[in-house]
Order: structure tokens, then C-alpha cells, then sequence
């Protein structure tokens, strides 16, 4: 019969989605490893505070929320359920938020030094959005 048949183009796709997530996880851990003791639960400042922008923070400001942000294409990619895959719009919505407070931070703990970083590397990939630039005003 044909059982199976009509879903037999999906798999590889269902692969790669769980390749990327793979990666994913990898790619987190780094991230995780690379924030050392500057890692926190909530934005804030912790003592000796340093400004990290090697390993993963050339590429990106904001790597953890980067690999974050794949989970919605992986779950498309694994299931393809676009309902699944748009719910995620709403979990998407807590990382670019946190992301912006966490800026306004760096910028008053920083000052120039961040916002020249912030013109090298972008908030999520090596490529600076346009608009995205949340840069305060340095007293």
C-alpha cells in the first residue's frame, strides 16, 4: 500500500530540523560557558561586571537569545505544525524585550565602549538591523 508514502518527503526535513537542533543545544552551552560569571536569570549588574565581546559576542550582542530565537524554525522544521511554529511569536516577544533593557544597561555601564560595539555587531547576527540601534543618550 501506500501508507507512509505521503509523508516520505518530510523526513529529511524532519532530520534537519533536529540536526539544527542539535546544534542548537551545542551552540547554547557555548554561549552559556562563554558568559562565564556574567550570566544572570534577570538584567542586571553583577561585581566585576566585565564587557565580553569575543567567542560567540563577535558574531552577535545578544548570542543567547540567537539560539533562542532558532527554536521556533526547528519546531517548524521537526513537525511542520505552523500553528506550533506561530505560537512561538509570542515567546519570541520576551527575549527581544529583555534584549532591549539589557542594551540600555551595557550603554550605562559601558558607555562609548559598548556603543562602538553595538555599530560592529549586530543584536542577533553578525549584520546590524536596521533600526534596531536602542542606543541612550550617554551623560
Amino acid at each position: 500500500g501506500t501508507s507512509g508514502y505521503c509523508c516520505a518527503w518530510y523526513i529529511p526535513i524532519a532530520w534537519l530540523g533536529t540536526i539544527i537542533g542539535v546544534l542548537d543545544l551545542i551552540g547554547f552551552a557555548y554561549v552559556h560557558y562563554s558568559m562565564g560569571i556574567s550570566w544572570s536569570g534577570t538584567v542586571t549588574v553583577k561585581q566585576d561586571h566585565k564587557l565580553i565581546t569575543t567567542g560567540p559576542y563577535r558574531f552577535a550582542r545578544h548570542p543567547m537569545y540567537s539560539v533562542v530565537l532558532l527554536v521556533p524554525i526547528i519546531t517548524l522544521l521537526q513537525t511542520s505544525n505552523w500553528l506550533y511554529a506561530l505560537s512561538w511569536v509570542i515567546a519570541i516577544a520576551y527575549p527581544v524585550s529583555r534584549c532591549r533593557k539589557e542594551e540600555r544597561l551595557m550603554q550605562e555601564l559601558f558607555g562609548y565602549e559598548y556603543r562602538s560595539y553595538m555599530d560592529d555587531v549586530g543584536p542577533f547576527c553578525p549584520l546590524a538591523l536596521p533600526g534596531w540601534g536602542n542606543k541612550t543618550e550617554l551623560v
